[in-house]
């Protein structure tokens, strides 16, 4: 059960050894913090990414937060294309009526904490296939910062 757990960490040892000597070795410490992490404790991810700089870890949980809502725009469009659904919110995250309801209004919400509020219609089940699709869940979101 060990056994892979060490081969692991004597690969993030030798890529670590091996980046120190690289010309990038200046330019790269994303990956000196991350293969620094892992040799030392390989089934530790969560401390890997927690190694890293807070800056860092923000800006790849805004990448992972804008890859889900560029997602769900584009199959939007291609599957319901510029029409209002009933259950669309608006900026304050109230569900759009028929009297104020434009495509213009409407405003979908980036993942980012359990209780965020999603809109009440097919939407809400495309991100919850996308969530359900990558190992990363919404709730643990904040406690990368």
């Amino acid at each position: 059960m060990l056994a892979p757990v060490c081969r692991l960490a004597s690969k993030c040892g030798e890529a670590l050894k091996l980046l120190e000597t690289s010309n990038a070795s200046a330019s790269a410490t994303v990956e000196r913090a991350l293969l620094s992490a892992l040799a030392k404790c390989p089934a530790g991810h969560k401390a890997a990414i927690l190694a890293l700089h807070r800056d860092m870890r923000t800006m790849y949980i805004h990448a992972y937060q804008s890859l889900v809502f560029n997602s769900i725009v584009s199959g939007r469009k291609k599957t319901f294309g510029l029409a209002v659904l009933a259950g669309d919110l608006d900026a304050a995250g109230d569900v759009l009526t028929d009297a104020n309801a434009t495509i213009d209004r409407v405003c979908l919400p980036l993942p980012s904490v359990a209780d965020t509020k999603m809109p009440q219609n097919e939407i809400a089940q495309c991100y919850e296939e996308i969530a359900a699709s990558t190992p990363f869940k919404v709730p643990n979101l904040p406690s990368l910062k």
